[in-house]
């Protein structure tokens, strides 16, 4: 039996969907509810990530793949903390994501590779 569309979007990313979203990807992270920009990460190859603010503030971490969520790590940003989340498909390209816990975290969306 096949998967109806609107089902697919209830579901979070499977490893390899959350891969091909982040990995070497630009992505703008909105507030959920006002959908004012937050940030911009860019996931590079290598295995970091580095945000920037609108007030142009900046940071660089870590981030990985694992048991089906994606994490990241910076050294102040969360107070140092490892973070996993879950990404949830919506419109448009979009997608929710979902801290491990449950809670509702960033509305992100693809704008494109990172620049070589």
């Amino acid at each position: 039996m096949t998967e109806d569309r609107e089902d697919a979007l209830d579901r979070p990313m499977a490893q390899c969907e959350l891969r091909k979203f982040l990995f070497g990807n630009r992505v703008e992270a909105v507030d959920p509810e006002s959908l004012e920009r937050f940030t911009i990460v860019s996931y590079l190859k290598n295995g970091t990530c580095q945000f920037i603010l609108p007030s142009g503030e900046a940071e660089t971490g870590i981030y990985g793949f694992e048991d089906g969520y994606y994490w990241t790590r910076y050294s102040k940003f969360r107070g140092g903390k490892i973070n996993r989340f879950s990404l949830i498909p919506g419109k448009n390209g979009s997608a929710q994501a979902y801290f491990a816990d449950g809670r509702r975290a960033y509305l992100q969306r693809v704008l494109g590779p990172v620049n070589p």
